[in-house]
C-alpha cells in the first residue's frame, strides 16, 4: 500500500508541475521570401538640338526627338539578354522622317569588369 501511495503522490507532482514545453519559444512562420523577377525594363528618351551621327547631320541642324524600349531577361547575377527598339526623328534629303533602329545582345560581368556585346 505504500508504494501505491508513493506512486500516486509522484504522480500527482508530477501532473503539478508546469509544462515543460512552456519554455519552448512560439514557433513562428519563416519571413516570406520576396520573388525577384528576372525581367528588367529599360525606357527613355531624349531632346537634342542637333541629331549628328558620325560627323554628319541627320536631321539638318535642327532639334530631333530620340526615344527607346529595351526589355531584359537576367540569366543570372552575371549575366543579361537584352533586345530593344530605337527611334529617332531625321531629316534627310530623301525625305525620311524617321530612323528606326533594332537591336540585341549579352551583358556579361566578369568580376569588376562589365561588357557589352550587341548587334
Amino acid at each position: 500500500m505504500k508504494n501505491i501511495v508513493l506512486s500516486l503522490a509522484g504522480a500527482a507532482a508530477l501532473l503539478a508541475t508546469p509544462a515543460l514545453g512552456a519554455d519552448l519559444r512560439m514557433a513562428t512562420k519563416a519571413p516570406a521570401v520576396a520573388y525577384v523577377s528576372p525581367w528588367d525594363l529599360a525606357v527613355g528618351g531624349a531632346i537634342m538640338n542637333d541629331y549628328v551621327f558620325r560627323g554628319i547631320t541627320q536631321s539638318n541642324h535642327k532639334p530631333s526627338v530620340a526615344a527607346y524600349f529595351e526589355p531584359r531577361f537576367n540569366l543570372s547575377s552575371t549575366l543579361q539578354l537584352y533586345a530593344g527598339i530605337a527611334g529617332e526623328s531625321i531629316s534627310l534629303p530623301n525625305t525620311a522622317a524617321a530612323e528606326i533602329d533594332f537591336y540585341a545582345g549579352i551583358r556579361p560581368t566578369l568580376g569588376p569588369v562589365a561588357f557589352d556585346l550587341g548587334v
